[in-house]
């Protein structure tokens, strides 16, 4: 595709406001971005749809754009135009990448950042390549420290991240806990977590106790926060036990120092896969590496996405919000 055939204006979801995706328009006229010095525009196949979007959307993400803005930052379609300087990336490719206004038919990725669809996967397929994939595997391996014969607890192991988190904890080694709610408990031992707890109705730290033997877990992953995260602390073996705090969708929440030295003796670390990306290129580097060599060996494969048009997309938010779903969800434009 030429520059020339490239339209002005386009379809985009716009943020309105800082009180949710509920504000979130469907707008026809917002002006196709051009990419800067090393930048390409893709046209946006399959937008991918994260809890950062509702963080953004109910103005709780630490820097996050200021309404109006056009939404999304997960993006994979094929390039259309080439910025100055770009070299490795032809019009026609196809890339996954992060960015901002993803929920359009056009976005500009950064060239460094955009990662090739895998062969023979479908562009949406890719969705969490970039995003869910690289957290979970910050959270296990380079941040966490997991090795074979630990216990590592999942929250929400039946959404896009914890799915992942789940099939690569298990590759590893480790004892898989799970939580979820009831009606996603069988999805979650498909990937084969060795216990699943119910993330709604029962004490999670007694539970995570009682299968460790009154241990607790060496590694939680914790992206759900709110009355949560407590339980996630209280399921940690003492003194060794890592935290790796990814998430806040049930809410935020409180650790003091007082509950460190005297209640909660464990080590807690937070992870932004962005922050990551900017002040520790290195580790970041790592883990897609490692990424590549799971995908190589089919531990993770082509994503199935629960898909919505991008009229939908406010529906899509506030379903992901209200934990009602499964895997990862998907927008096309």
């Amino acid at each position: 595709m030429t520059a020339t055939s490239i339209p002005a204006t386009m379809r985009a979801l716009q943020q309105t406001s800082l009180n949710g995706p509920q504000d979130l328009r469907l707008i026809t006229d917002a002006p196709v971005p051009t990419p800067g010095p090393g930048e390409v525009l893709i046209r946006v196949t399959a937008a991918g749809v994260n809890y950062c979007d509702i963080y953004q959307a109910g103005g709780t993400f630490g820097g996050g754009p200021q309404p109006p803005y056009l939404a999304g930052i997960e993006g994979v379609g094929e390039v259309t135009a080439i910025g100055e300087g770009v070299t490795g990336l032809e019009p026609g490719s196809h890339v996954i990448g992060v960015g901002y206004g993803a929920f359009a038919e056009y976005m500009v990725l950064s060239a460094a950042g955009a990662v090739p669809v895998p062969a023979g996967w479908a562009d949406e397929q890719a969705l969490g390549l970039v995003v869910n994939w690289p957290t979970a595997l910050a959270a296990l391996r380079p941040l966490g420290g997991v090795t074979a014969g630990q216990t590592v607890l999942i929250h929400a192991a039946a959404g896009g991240t914890g799915q992942a988190a789940v099939k690569m904890a298990k590759h590893y080694g480790a004892t898989v806990i799970a939580t979820a709610s009831p009606g996603k408990h069988e999805v979650v031992r498909a990937l084969g977590a060795d216990h699943v707890i119910d993330s709604r109705g029962t004490d999670i730290a007694s539970e995570v106790l009682r299968l460790t033997g009154g241990a607790g877990a060496d590694l939680v992953l914790e992206s759900v926060g709110g009355a949560t995260l407590d339980a996630s602390l209280a399921a940690a073996k003492r003194v060794t036990g890592r935290v790796v705090v990814s998430g806040l969708a049930g809410g935020e929440a409180a650790i003091t120092n007082w509950e460190l030295v005297f209640k909660h003796q464990i080590h807690v670390i937070g992870l932004n896969i962005g922050t990551l990306t900017q002040f520790a290129p290195q580790i970041f580097g790592e883990v897609m590496g490692e990424l590549s060599g799971l995908l190589a060996a089919g531990v993770l494969g082509p994503a199935h996405p629960t898909v919505y048009d991008l009229a939908n997309g406010p529906k899509a938010l506030a379903e992901l919000e209200a934990r009602a779903t499964v895997g990862k969800l998907a927008l096309l434009p």
